[in-house]
């Protein structure tokens, strides 16, 4: 019971470095604690993250697969894309940000990071496509007051 508390202690703590920029720090503490509870829920994911933050995305990489593997997490997802996408690993990034689009639609906005992937890619149509995706998604209530305006202004004729 002591481990497990002290274990969720230095999770804390590393959430504290991390939301400080001390990602090198949040790890040791991310690494304490899975020492202390080898299978601390989402360690693994933890690592990867923080090894992308610090630009070591091949590392990264095998974590995050790892976590993924036991758990399809949007979020994991995600730092897997961001990792293939660092890796220059264009469409595996895509599957990657695509699959934690549709399991939680909210993340819309890594519709960027897949039209970056176009562009890095040298697929400028494609990007394109992602980005007006994207913005027409976000202005979207803009777009819809804009019209109204026009509507009540009488300009919208």
């Amino acid at each position: 019971m002591a481990g497990r508390i002290r274990a969720a202690m230095l999770v804390r703590a590393a959430f504290r470095r991390y939301d400080a920029g001390d990602f090198a720090g949040a790890e040791e503490r991310v690494k304490a604690a899975l020492a202390l509870r080898p299978g601390l829920e989402n360690g693994d994911m933890y690592l990867g993250i923080l090894a992308l933050k610090q630009g070591r995305a091949g590392e990264a990489k095998a974590l995050l697969e790892k976590a993924y593997a036991g758990s399809a997490d949007p979020s994991t997802a995600a730092a897997l894309g961001a990792a293939c996408l660092m890796l220059g690993e264009h469409a595996a990034a895509r599957g990657f940000f695509e699959a934690a689009i549709k399991a939680f639609p909210v993340l819309f906005d890594l519709r960027y990071h897949i039209g970056l992937s176009w562009l890095l890619e040298g697929r400028r149509r494609k990007a394109v496509e992602e980005f007006h995706a994207m913005a027409l998604r976000e202005d979207g209530p803009l777009f819809e007051r804009i019209k109204r305006l026009k509507d009540h202004s009488g300009g919208g004729k």
